[in-house]
């Protein structure tokens, strides 16, 4: 049996804000009748976290001496923010005809679902998969990752700006003894991120002196 199953979307970012509504089509090409007992659409929203530690534990060996022995820990927990199911077929038994059908589907996302994020220790992912069970051979699914952004809209505020530039000067030597200047300029992408993005930005250094300089950025809360 031919069969090409896809979710299609109406957005092209597969970005959505919490409250918002996710909206697209369940594509389906066949190229026989296809009997279908259900097709279903599951969004679900799960964290992770994840960490190892080194754990001392201290021992008395058989001539008295104490005895430290290291021994790994791992830690991992995960929590269910999203679980839904969306029926976008009756119950009843449906016979799909070769061609091309196009299912529409809307969906509202909950209003309190955390950001998406991926770290070092962590992640929050959200997905949507779609389900076709048939009375024919074995059903068929497909998954679309999407992400949910901070509930802050950085285009209302403007945060999506690029931001001020900073600029600084530093004199070196001392007792009117100068060995020159160096001049930083930085500059951020945009004023606002979300959690889980990368910040990009640009620094312009200057050296005017006869120091070998290094550039550290630091991101300070």
């Amino acid at each position: 049996m031919g069969l090409n199953f896809q979710i299609l979307l109406d957005s092209t970012t597969k970005d959505y804000f919490p409250g918002e509504f996710v909206s697209g089509q369940i594509l389906i090409l066949n190229d026989v009748p296809v009997e279908i007992k259900a097709l279903q659409l599951i969004f679900t929203g799960e964290c992770e976290i994840y960490f190892s530690k080194l754990k001392n534990r201290f021992e008395r060996g058989s001539n008295g001496q104490v005895i430290c022995r290291k021994r790994m820990i791992n830690r991992n927990a995960k929590e269910v923010y999203l679980q839904s199911l969306v029926n976008i077929l009756d119950p009843a038994v449906e016979i799909i005809p070769p061609g091309r059908h196009e299912y529409s589907f809307q969906y509202e996302l909950p209003t309190d679902l955390p950001p998406s994020f991926d770290g070092v220790f962590g992640n929050i992912f959200y997905n949507m998969k779609a389900e076709l069970h048939t009375f024919q051979g074995p059903d068929c699914e497909t998954t679309m990752a999407f992400r949910i952004l901070g509930i802050t809209d950085l285009r209302l505020n403007d945060l999506h700006l690029p931001g001020q530039k900073i600029t600084k000067r530093t004199f070196f030597g001392c007792f009117g003894c100068g060995s020159g200047t160096a001049d930083f300029t930085l500059q951020l992408e945009s004023k606002g991120a979300y959690v889980g993005d990368y910040i990009p930005f640009v620094l312009e250094v200057n050296n005017d002196s006869s120091k070998v300089l290094a550039t550290k950025v630091s991101l300070i809360q």
